[in-house]
C-alpha cells in the first residue's frame, strides 16, 4: 500500500510535469507555427516577385525581338539578304546573344534549315504575337537553346518571323539569383513538367521530369504531387521530405508564358533552428523548475504525512482491538491537531460503547433479558443504544409470542391431522372415478379412430371417381369435336351431290336439244335420237338418285345435331357431377382431418386425466405424510414451550 507522501508526491510532481510539458508543447507549437506562418508568407512573396521579375527579363527578350521584327530591314518588298545579316548581327552582339536569325513565310531559315515544324515558328504565324520556345535542340549545333521569337507583318499579313536565340542555361542563370536562405534554390518546368530552369544544368539538358521519374521512384510522388499543381497553373505552399531533409516549397506561374511555373525551395531546419534552441532552452527550464518544486513538495508532503501516520498506527491498533494505548499528542494548530482530538474521542466513546454492548449480551447469554443501559450516548452511539434495547424488547415480545404460537400451533397440528385423514380418504375416491373416465377415453378414442380412417378410405374412393369422371368427361369432348368433324363432313358430301344434281340437269337440258336435232335430221339422225333419249334418260335416273342421296345426307345431319345437343348436355351434366364430386371429396378431407384432430385432442385429455390421476395419488401420499408430520410437530411443540420456560422475561 503506497503511502500518502508517496501519493502528494505523485499528484504534485505529475501536475507539475503536465504544466512544464504542456507549456513547453504549446510554446513550441506557437513558435513553430508562427515561423511557418512567416516563411509561407515570406516564400510565398518570394515567389510571386520572383516569378514576375522572371517574366518581366523574358518579355525584355521579347521587346528586343519584337523591335528587331520592325525593323526597315524586314519591312521592304524585298529581302536585302546583306542588310539582314548585318542587323542581326548587330542585335545578337548588343544583346550578348548567341545568334538572331530570319525565318521567311515558308519557314526557311537564313541558314537553310526548315524551321516551319517548331512551336513558336506556328504560334508566331496563328497568333501574330511573340512567342518563347521551350528547350530546344539547335538544329544547326545540336546545342540546347531558348528561342524569340516575333512575327513580321507586311500589308497586315504574316510575312515570317525574326528571331533570337540564348543558351539553354539563361533560365538558370535568372533562377540562380533568386534564393531563400543559404540552402535556397529555385527553379522552372514547362507546362509538360520538364525542367527548364535549374542550378544543377545537366538536369535541364536531360529534359529531366520528376512526375514521370516517380512512376518507377516512389521516393518523388511528394514533388512529383507539387509539380503536378505546377503544370496546371496553381500557386501555394506546402513542405516535404522528414527531419533534416524536410523542405519548404512556394510555386508560382510565371506570367506572360506558355504554362511555365517556378518554384521556391529551401530546407525547413534553416529556418527552425531557433525555434529549436527555443525549444531546448524552455526544456533546461522546465527540468530545473520540475527539481525545485519537487524539492519543496516533498518537504510539504513530510509535515502532512508524518501526523497522519502516527494517527494510522493508532487507528490501527484500534482495529485490532486495542482501546487502552493513548493517542499520541500533536502540538500543531492547524487541521492535525483537531484530528489528534477526534481519534481521542473516538476511542473513549468506542470503549464505553464497548463495555455497555458486553455487559448487555452477557447478561441476555445468561437468558436474563430483563435488563436496560442508563449511560448517555453521542451521535450515531445513539443508534447503537437504542439497538439493543429494542433487540432486548424484540426478543421478549418474540419469546411471548412464541409461547402464545406454540399453544395455537399444538391446536392446529390437530386439526391437520383430521383434515389429512378425509384428504386421504377423497384422493382414493377419486382414484377410482378417475379410472374409469380414463377407460372411457380409451374407447372414445378407438371409435374416433375408426372414423377418420373411414373417412381417409372414403376420400380416397372419391378422390379415384373424380379422376374417372374427369376422364369421362375427356373422352364426351373428344366425342364432341368428331360429331362436329362428321356434320362438317356431311355438309361437303351435300355441295358434292348439288354440283351433281347440276350436272344431271344440264345433261338432261343436252340430251333433249341432242333429240330435237336428230329429228330435223329424220332418217339420218335416227340412232342418234336414240343415244340422245338414253342418255336424257340415264340423267333423269341420276337426278333422282342425288335427290335420295341428300335427303339421305339431310337426315344424318338432323342425327348428328340431335347427338351433339344430347352430348353437349351429358357433358354439361359430367362438369356438374365433376362439381359435385370435388366438394364431396373436400367435406370427406374435411371430416378426415377434424377426426384426426378430434383423435389428437382425446389423446391429449387422456394424458391430462393421467396427470390428474398422479396428481391425486400424490395429494394422498402427501396427506398420509401431513398427518405423520403433524403428529411429529405436536412433539416439538411440547418441547418448545418447555425451553421457553427458562428465560426471564419482563
Amino acid at each position: 500500500m503506497r503511502s500518502i507522501k508517496s501519493k502528494i508526491l505523485k499528484v504534485m510532481v505529475l501536475c507539475i510535469v503536465i504544466v512544464a510539458l504542456l507549456m513547453g508543447i504549446i510554446s513550441s507549437l506557437v513558435s513553430y507555427i508562427s515561423t511557418m506562418n512567416s516563411l509561407k508568407q515570406v516564400m510565398g512573396q518570394t515567389v510571386k516577385i520572383a516569378a514576375q521579375d522572371v517574366s518581366e527579363r523574358l518579355n525584355n527578350y521579347k521587346t528586343i525581338v519584337n523591335e528587331l521584327a520592325q525593323n526597315d530591314a524586314f519591312q521592304g518588298d524585298a529581302i536585302d539578304s546583306t542588310t539582314v545579316s548585318k542587323v542581326l548581327k548587330d542585335v545578337a552582339s548588343r544583346n550578348n546573344l548567341v545568334r538572331a536569325g530570319y525565318v521567311d513565310v515558308s519557314g526557311m531559315s537564313f541558314d537553310g534549315y526548315d524551321l516551319s515544324d517548331r512551336s513558336y515558328f506556328k504560334d508566331c504565324k496563328s497568333t501574330l504575337k511573340p512567342a518563347i520556345s521551350d528547350i530546344i535542340v539547335d538544329k544547326s549545333t545540336n546545342d540546347l537553346i531558348i528561342v524569340f521569337a516575333a512575327p513580321v507583318i507586311k500589308n497586315g499579313e504574316f510575312a515570317g518571323i525574326v528571331s533570337i536565340t540564348n543558351s539553354a542555361s539563361l533560365l538558370s542563370d535568372i533562377t540562380n539569383t533568386i534564393k531563400v536562405g543559404k540552402t535556397g534554390q529555385s527553379y522552372v518546368i514547362n507546362k509538360n513538367g520538364n525542367l527548364i530552369a535549374d542550378e544543377n544544368v545537366d538536369l535541364v539538358f536531360k529534359g529531366y521530369n520528376a512526375i514521370n521519374e516517380s512512376k518507377n521512384d516512389s521516393s518523388l510522388k511528394s514533388i512529383a504531387g507539387i509539380q503536378s499543381k505546377m503544370i496546371k497553373g496553381e500557386n501555394g505552399f506546402t513542405t516535404y521530405g522528414i527531419a533534416l531533409n524536410e523542405k519548404m516549397v512556394a510555386y508560382e506561374p510565371i506570367p506572360d508564358t506558355d504554362g511555365w511555373s517556378l518554384a521556391v525551395t529551401s530546407k525547413t531546419y534553416e529556418f527552425l533552428m531557433s525555434t529549436i534552441i527555443g525549444i531546448v532552452i524552455m526544456v533546461i527550464t522546465a527540468l530545473i523548475i520540475i527539481a525545485f518544486a519537487i524539492r519543496v513538495v516533498v518537504k510539504m508532503a513530510d509535515s502532512i504525512s508524518e501526523p497522519i501516520k502516527l494517527f494510522a498506527n493508532r487507528l490501527e491498533l484500534l482495529a485490532q482491538g486495542d482501546l487502552t494505548t493513548e493517542v499520541p499528542i500533536i502540538n500543531t494548530d492547524d487541521e492535525t491537531a483537531i484530528l489528534a482530538e477526534a481519534t481521542r474521542n473516538t476511542v473513549n466513546d468506542l470503549r464505553d460503547v464497548i463495555e455497555d454492548v458486553s455487559h448487555s449480551l452477557g447478561e441476555m447469554s445468561k437468558k436474563n433479558f430483563n435488563i436496560a443501559i442508563e449511560r448517555e450516548y453521542k451521535g450515531e452511539f445513539v443508534g447503537i443504544k437504542d439497538s439493543i434495547i429494542n433487540i432486548v424488547d424484540s426478543l421478549n415480545e418474540v419469546f411471548s409470542e412464541i409461547k402464545e404460537a406454540t399453544n395455537q400451533v399444538n391446536s392446529g397440528a390437530q386439526q391437520v391431522t383430521e383434515g389429512s385423514q378425509s384428504l386421504s380418504q377423497g384422493a382414493t375416491d377419486q382414484a377410482s372415478s378417475i379410472e374409469e373416465l380414463s377407460v372411457a377415453m380409451d374407447e372414445i378414442n378407438r371409435q374416433v379412430q375408426n372414423t377418420a380412417q373411414n373417412a381417409t378410405n372414403t376420400n380416397e374412393v372419391g378422390i379415384k371417381l373424380l379422376q374417372r369422371i374427369e376422364d369421362s368427361n375427356k373422352q364426351m369432348n373428344e366425342m364432341l369435336n368428331a360429331m362436329n368433324d362428321i356434320e362438317k363432313s356431311a355438309k361437303d358430301i351435300n355441295n358434292i351431290i348439288q354440283t351433281i344434281d347440276d350436272i344431271a340437269e344440264q345433261t338432261n337440258l343436252l340430251a333433249l336439244n341432242a333429240a330435237i336435232e336428230s329429228a330435223r335430221a329424220g332418217d339420218a339422225g335416227k340412232g342418234f335420237g336414240v343415244v340422245a333419249e338414253e342418255v336424257r334418260m340415264l340423267a333423269e335416273q341420276c337426278s333422282e338418285a342425288v335427290k335420295q342421296t341428300g335427303q339421305l345426307i339431310e337426315s344424318s345431319i338432323n342425327a348428328v345435331n340431335k347427338g351433339k345437343e344430347l352430348s353437349d348436355i351429358t357433358a354439361k351434366s359430367l362438369i356438374y357431377v365433376v362439381d359435385d364430386v370435388k366438394q364431396t371429396t373436400q367435406l370427406v378431407s374435411n371430416i378426415s382431418a377434424a377426426s384426426e384432430e378430434q383423435a389428437q385432442s382425446i389423446e391429449q385429455i387422456n394424458g391430462g386425466v393421467n396427470q390428474i390421476s398422479d396428481v391425486v395419488q400424490a395429494n394422498s401420499a402427501t396427506a398420509e405424510e401431513s398427518a405423520a408430520v403433524s403428529e411429529e410437530l405436536t412433539a416439538q411443540v411440547e418441547t418448545l414451550n418447555s425451553m421457553i420456560q427458562k428465560f426471564n422475561l419482563r
